[in-house]
């Protein structure tokens, strides 16, 4: 009579056979680890991270993953990284989109842009002979264009800014109108060679100071433009002689816009003439604006003491006599 086998001794049998099995066939399986020759192979990659209410989202080239915050996240995190990609040779991620950008051709301090210039800070900013951005000499001017060489009779001054104090007085008609015809002339033909870059000033007087451009209470600079320049010949051709000498209140209103050249021409005879103080007061007011002289007159150029002449010397200007006879 057999005996019946229990049913846990089948069931030990059988997982023993099977421990048996797997025991060997772990045996059968070579250990490649630290092997001659044979490298370990991991993908390495960079995954962004970040939070929100729903739980962490992790973020890398390809593929965005999420991550819960319950109680089994570690694992899931650990899981997670089998889905990482390897880095590729160019990332979408660009770090100059954060970087402070830098205006394109420029060294130093940023360019700054053109601005406007008002009439007052433009006379302001008129270079003077000797002090210009272009060092010595008459310097660069504004805008384009040069400093203009401009000639009366025989005496020239060079510059941007010019001032023409011109005698209008009643002896300036004689001989025959001779002298203030002259005298027109000459300083049409001085307007004509000034470019629109070029400022300049007209004064005709006797007693008193009549001033282009005219209906100013105190006289300005404007410039040659080619329409101003037409004007001031107009009024240059309707002045007429008239009148007594005081070059004092002419040259002052001049000297007062501080060109870099003033022309005075007159016929001022010997009791017209300037005093030390009146010198004294001219030189101060005109800078370092040179001063010619031009004067008419009838007969031999006089001796003796010639404040006109001082005039001329005291501001590195030049002095001519012209005689009408």
């Amino acid at each position: 009579m057999k005996l019946p086998i229990p049913a846990w001794a089948g069931s030990l049998v059988f997982h023993l056979f099977g421990l048996l099995l797997l025991f060997l066939l772990v045996r059968s399986t070579p250990d490649i680890r630290g092997a001659p020759g044979v490298e370990r192979t991991d993908h390495v990659g960079i995954v962004l991270k970040s939070e929100s209410q729903d739980g962490s989202v992790y973020h890398n080239e390809t593929e965005t993953f999420e991550k819960s915050q319950s109680a089994g996240g570690s694992a899931g995190a650990a899981e997670s990284t089998e889905f990482l990609e390897p880095l590729t040779a160019n990332p979408t991620f660009n770090p100059s989109q954060f970087l402070p950008t830098t205006p394109k051709n420029v060294i130093g301090p940023t360019a700054v842009e053109s601005a406007s210039v008002d009439s007052a800070q433009a006379d302001h900013l008129s270079p003077r002979p000797g002090t210009g951005l272009g060092g010595s000499g008459a310097g660069t001017g504004r805008g384009s264009g040069s400093g203009a060489t401009v000639g009366v009779f025989n005496l020239t001054g060079t510059g941007y800014r010019f001032a023409f104090v011109f005698d209008r007085s009643d002896s300036m008609r004689d001989p025959g109108n001779r002298p203030i015809q002259a005298a027109k002339a000459e300083l049409i033909r001085a307007l004509d060679s000034l470019q629109s870059v070029h400022q300049f000033l007209i004064v005709f007087y006797n007693e008193e100071p009549s001033i282009y451009p005219t209906g100013e209470r105190s006289a300005r600079l404007i410039y040659a433009t080619d329409d101003n320049k037409e004007a001031a010949k107009r009024y240059i051709r309707s002045i007429t002689p008239a009148g007594g000498t005081d070059h004092e209140k002419a040259l002052v209103e001049a000297a007062r816009q501080r060109p870099d050249v003033i022309f005075l021409l007159t016929d001022g005879e010997a009791k017209d003439d300037l005093n030390a103080a009146q010198l004294d007061r001219i030189t101060r007011l005109s800078g370092s604006a040179q001063i010619n002289v031009v004067q008419f007159g009838f007969g031999p150029e006089p001796r003796g003491r010639n404040y006109l002449k001082l005039l001329a010397a005291q501001n590195a200007g030049q002095y001519q006599y012209i005689d009408f006879r």
